[in-house]
């Protein structure tokens, strides 16, 4: 992270404990970007005058920080993907020419491709250029200046597209998520700005020489991906990856390369609803990774590999052994409802995992086709548990973004309030103090009055920032009702312009999508609250259930 406290400050408010439901009035004193003191009850205010205090109201309460742990952020700032298949697994949607359109070439525009267009060349290094040297600029002798320039611009996009991708998390009360943008290709400066991320173990808490290894395939088919929903997968066999060695030779090594490895498996139709049937190919992919690991895996070892299956599909959780490995093993699953409904028509038994008592955790996968943002997850998580009687609580949804995540990733000391621990949290304005969970899970994202990074307010209402007294950018009334009333502050020596890079991202977005897909389409907005096609899309998908 680029972020960091900029004073020692005392929040005196109610706390929320996920792990026993419940809320006490606490002072909690906050020093770069630590916990350094939680004190049960109101804290004397004459006796801390070097803190800056932030009393709060009793309608509102300080939560920790959540966790995501699947997410590919990158994608965050593309308009909604309408997926023109109910799909089988993830194989065949990620070879139709439709996604490669709307979404893969969409992102390699955002990133690199637009300086390919001389309009938006012109545009974007105009900054850095003279307005009277602009032409000149253009002219063949002056091509190793235009590079310069164009190299200078291309820098700034990707930073934009980062810190904006962050800000959206941010908005959901995020403080830690799945390693940021692109899981393989970023430079290690590009993956964190506002937000701790996996991709930095000094976010972690852990050593500097330890990874989290994050995984998108560890198998691919053997067949012709020609994008076809219709496809008989149970021709297709697993393929092991690179990234499969590279993980079993760490475990055998003791686990001295990586910390904990999150790695996409099985993902396609489970057969859990609808009378579906369970994708051939998710189910294969997932036994080849599990006789993988009961033969060549050191069992001592694996115990402390901390391995999190994303998405897991194709796993049977009605096989006793393999839920007993699961266990046994430590092993997590990352459970994503809304992308698992819009692309399969399908998700996980939950109930069955947490009746065995899996460690089960919330990610969002990706906006085009799946939660805005980790609390808007948590929200059709609990939505999807009651209308499916399930029977699991808010608190328990909430430690799936919070504390079962933190023990996926190692038992890390994360989203937890207390001393010692990161001052990572964010504040939400409630009905009832004594339903907490309840409460939050049924509302919006706009009722975060602020979020917390590293001991730092970096979004929030401006009334907040106000009372701080300290810099802070607005966000623009373009971005809906709710957004106009809430702020960012970033550290100054980041350059960054929210307004300017709104603009940025959003000609990009128009350029492509008039000049390629021939239609407009809108950049996805921060708040849920405000984005109505968005909204209406979940909205759909919970009438569909």
């Amino acid at each position: 992270m680029r972020i960091s406290s900029t004073k020692p400050i005392c929040i005196i408010g109610n706390v929320y404990d996920q792990n026993n439901d419940s809320c006490e009035l606490k002072s909690i004193f906050i020093n770069d970007g630590k916990v350094i003191k939680v004190i049960d009850g109101k804290a004397d205010t004459s006796l801390i005058q070097n803190n800056f205090i932030i009393e709060l109201a009793n309608d509102e309460v300080i939560l920790p920080a959540l966790i995501n742990l699947h997410t590919h952020i990158g994608y965050n700032i593309l308009p909604i993907w309408n997926s023109p298949f109910v799909w089988n697994n993830r194989h065949q949607w990620r070879h139709h020419p439709k996604y490669y359109a709307d979404i893969r070439d969409f992102v390699a525009f955002i990133k690199k491709d637009w300086a390919n267009n001389i309009n938006l060349v012109e545009s974007f290094v105009a900054e850095y250029v003279d307005s009277k040297k602009m032409d000149s600029l253009f002219l063949e002798s002056n091509a190793s200046y235009l590079d310069i320039y164009k190299t200078l611009a291309l820098t700034e996009i990707q930073r934009v597209h980062a810190i904006l991708s962050e800000i959206q998390a941010v908005c959901g009360g995020t403080g830690l998520l799945l390693q940021t943008l692109s899981l393989d290709d970023e430079e290690p400066d590009m993956k964190r700005y506002l937000i701790r991320n996996t991709g930095n173990p000094e976010d972690l808490g852990i050593e500097k020489s330890l990874k989290v290894f994050p995984v998108v395939d560890f198998y691919t088919p053997d067949a012709i991906l020609d994008g076809n929903a219709n496809t008989d997968t149970s021709k297709w066999n697993p393929v092991a990856q690179k990234s499969l060695d590279q993980f079993t030779i760490s475990v055998h090594q003791n686990n001295g390369q990586f910390y904990a490895t999150i790695a996409h498996i099985g993902e396609g139709k489970t057969g859990n609803l609808y009378h579906s049937k369970k994708d051939a190919y998710s189910k294969t992919e997932c036994l080849s990774l599990l006789e993988t690991l009961v033969q060549k895996v050191n069992p001592d070892n694996l115990k402390s590999a901390n391995l999190v299956l994303v998405h897991a599909n194709g796993i049977d959780y009605k096989d006793k052994a393999t839920v007993k490995f699961i266990k046994d093993n430590n092993i997590s699953i990352v459970w994503s409802p809304v992308s698992n409904l819009l692309l399969y028509n399908d998700t996980l038994p939950i109930e069955t995992l947490l009746a065995e008592q899996i460690n089960v955790c919330l990610g969002t996968d990706w906006t085009p086709s799946g939660s805005k943002h980790i609390l808007d997850e948590m929200k059709f998580a609990k939505y999807y548990s009651d209308k499916m009687n399930l029977g699991i609580s808010s608190a328990e949804i909430f430690r799936m973004a919070s504390t079962n995540a933190a023990k996926a990733l190692g038992n890390l000391n994360y989203s937890e309030i207390k001393e010692g621990g990161c001052a990572d949290l964010f504040v939400y304005k409630v009905a009832d103090i004594n339903n907490v969970a309840d409460h939050v899970l049924a509302n919006d994202d706009h009722k975060i009055r602020f979020s917390m990074i590293n001991g730092r307010i970096v979004y929030g209402d401006t009334s907040v920032f106000d009372s701080m007294n300290v810099d802070y950018q607005k966000f623009p009334d373009s971005e809906g009702q709710y957004s106009k009333y809430k702020g960012i502050s970033i550290n100054s020596n980041l350059k960054f312009n929210l307004e300017s890079a709104i603009q940025k991202m959003d000609t990009l977005i128009k350029s492509y999508s008039t000049n390629v897909l021939n239609e407009e389409l809108q950049r996805t907005k921060f708040l849920s609250s405000d984005d109505k096609i968005y909204s209406d899309r979940i909205s759909k998908l919970k009438q569909d259930l």
